[in-house]
């Protein structure tokens, strides 16, 4: 049993998240709050709990799961975009979507690209900066959509025209045969 808990919410539900030089990091399982600590046997047997709170992470990062840094990049937390990557994959299972559905790549490119899935401005600038091709676009498009029905939420979705290229094959003669 675990006699260590989050400062935040007092759960006893914390998971080992890697070291900061000697100390040992811990992650909340219920409200996602890291903090630093480490218990120490007391000469009477008992446990002391000696808890830091790292300053550089006191953001609760569930409802917030952005952290700016200081020269005001976004980026998303890791834990908090792969459990939404996960809730989004099996979402998709249950609405339907094929096992060869792109739409989870596409998100993921869309994390990577470094956009708050959760502002949708933000999320059609990223991808009218990235030289993809219109096919691509159109398919990020189609994924952030089911992600916002996911979420609950609305977005106007930007509109990209797919190239529409004739087979090379064609002869000039056999185009004027088909019109």
């Amino acid at each position: 049993m675990s006699l260590l808990v989050c400062p935040s919410c007092n759960s006893s539900r914390v998971w080992r998240d890697g070291l900061r030089g000697r100390v040992q990091r811990w992650l909340c399982r219920e409200c996602g709050f890291r903090f630093s600590g480490s218990k120490t046997l007391k000469s009477d047997g008992g446990i002391v709990v000696n808890r830091q709170i790292c300053v550089s992470e006191t953001k609760n990062l569930t409802s917030a799961t952005e952290i700016k840094t200081v020269a005001g990049d976004i980026k998303i937390d890791i834990a908090t975009a792969k459990g939404l990557l996960l809730q989004y994959e099996l979402w998709l299972q249950k609405e339907g979507y094929g096992e060869n559905c792109r739409y989870k790549s596409c998100i993921r490119m869309i994390i990577n690209s470094g956009a708050d899935l959760f502002n949708p401005e933000n999320v059609k600038e990223v991808i009218a900066k990235k030289s993809w091709k219109n096919g691509t676009k159109i398919q990020t498009v189609y994924a952030y959509n089911a992600l916002t029905k996911m979420l609950k939420s609305s977005w106007d979705p930007p509109k990209y025209h797919k190239k529409r290229l004739f087979p090379s094959y064609l002869t000039k003669k056999k185009l004027t045969l088909l019109f």
